[in-house]
């Protein structure tokens, strides 16, 4: 499907900075410390641990994979901007989500998932109006 390509691969492009930020996070501090003796460090802005950088592995890596089928990559997408804005709202209500991540500055995290969301949302509903464009009329 040569319409999606654009799409395609700005979600590839994505995923891979992503990826790489958090791999820079994880090198920053690699503490997998849990509840009150975990330890993180600002990184652009964003409480990061060992076991946040995990959690940006589990939600990018399967776009490295899923960006080559048009189909595919659509769904991951969507489901993407819903963990980021679920996590975010999570991140408010919750210091320690899941016992392991600490996040002391809520604010700064949400507002980063909500940023990163936005953007795969804006990604997905540019794809959506030039597919839309491109259709051909049918007649009735």
């Amino acid at each position: 499907m040569e319409d999606a390509r654009t799409f395609r691969i700005t979600l590839l492009a994505l995923c891979i900075a992503i990826v790489i930020h958090d791999a820079i996070a994880l090198a920053i501090n690699p503490d997998f410390g849990i509840g009150a003796a975990a330890h993180t460090v600002k990184f652009h802005g964003v409480d990061y641990n060992g076991w946040h950088a995990l959690a940006g592995f589990a939600l990018f890596t399967p776009g490295l994979i899923l960006w080559r089928k048009a189909a595919l990559a659509r769904v991951y997408a969507l489901a993407l901007v819903f963990a980021l804005v679920l996590t975010a709202a999570w991140g408010l209500l919750d210091e320690n989500p899941l016992v392991v991540l600490s996040l002391p500055d809520q604010s700064a995290d949400a507002i980063f998932h909500c940023v990163v969301a936005g953007i795969f949302a804006l990604v997905l509903l540019a794809d959506a109006i030039g597919t839309a464009t491109r259709r051909p009329a049918t007649t009735a």
